[in-house]
């Protein structure tokens, strides 16, 4: 049996939310099931604010040549 493998993207993210809301809206929804994905998405989200924060503290360094800065490396959003 071959598994499929889900993307792991902010974009399939989003769809799972709006899937979920329309559970929600047309009563097919099951409600623990809605609580675990809601609470799992704001992991998620709160996971990439802080990847965020960390490029952009990392890259504000850089740009005042403050000693040592220049071991932090070049860090890009891509290089996952």
């Amino acid at each position: 049996m071959k598994k499929e493998i889900v993307d792991n993207s902010l974009k399939t993210l989003r769809g799972f939310l709006f899937d979920e809301i329309i559970k929600i809206r047309d009563g097919s929804a099951v409600e623990k099931e809605s609580i675990a994905i809601s609470k799992l998405s704001h992991q998620i989200i709160n996971s990439y604010n802080v990847e965020i924060l960390a490029l952009k503290t990392v890259n504000e360094l850089k740009d005042k040549n403050i000693p040592l800065s220049s071991q932090l490396g070049v860090i890009n959003a891509n290089d996952k």
